[in-house]
């Protein structure tokens, strides 16, 4: 009888660790600090400027047409409000040769407009996926943060509908509100 209330006292904690360590909506995001296409080091989330920062996240090779769904669909409608940021972030291993070569690949995919906005983390791309609560790296990983840097919402998704563009929408247009009456 003592063993097994031992055991599930030891499985309880783990259980409890290992949900402690998947993020959610409310726990601030683990920010990290990458290089722009532009060649200049960007700390995402921004916690300065923006009210809400749509980030994008992929860990595997896609096609930029899909990221620029995104990116086109939220910068088209929040177009020249500086209180809504949308960062697209490619998550790679740390190889100089290799993340160069990505880079100028990447530089010639994406409008030079948008390199400000586009940056390569170059590091342990495996911790980085741990610290994200990443399970599986081919689905892109969106994130909308606060200015707090605390989490609105994650998705996890390789296609953009209408759904998920009302929802995220949504969520940005009450947080932009509630920022008028504060």
């Amino acid at each position: 009888m003592k063993k097994t209330a031992i055991i599930f006292i030891i499985t309880a904690s783990f259980i409890s660790l290992l949900h402690a360590a998947v993020l959610k909506p409310g726990d601030t995001f683990p920010s990290f600090t990458a290089r722009s296409l532009n060649d200049t080091m960007v700390t995402v989330p921004d916690s300065v400027t923006p009210t809400v920062t749509l980030i994008s996240l992929s860990f595997s090779r896609h096609d930029i047409a899909l990221t620029e769904a995104w990116t086109d669909t939220f910068t088209a409608r929040y177009k020249n409000n500086p209180d809504v940021k949308y960062i697209e972030a490619a998550v790679i291993p740390d190889m100089p040769f290799i993340s160069g070569i990505i880079a100028n690949a990447l530089r010639g995919a994406v409008a030079k407009q948008r390199w400000g906005d586009f940056v390569i983390y170059s590091g342990d791309k495996d911790a980085m996926m741990k610290k994200l609560s990443v399970d599986d790296p081919d689905p892109f990983y969106i994130y909308l943060t606060g200015k707090d840097g605390k989490i609105l919402k994650i998705l996890k998704t390789s296609v953009l509908t209408k759904e998920y563009i009302d929802e995220i929408s949504g969520i940005i247009d009450k947080t932009l509100k509630s920022k008028l009456f504060h």
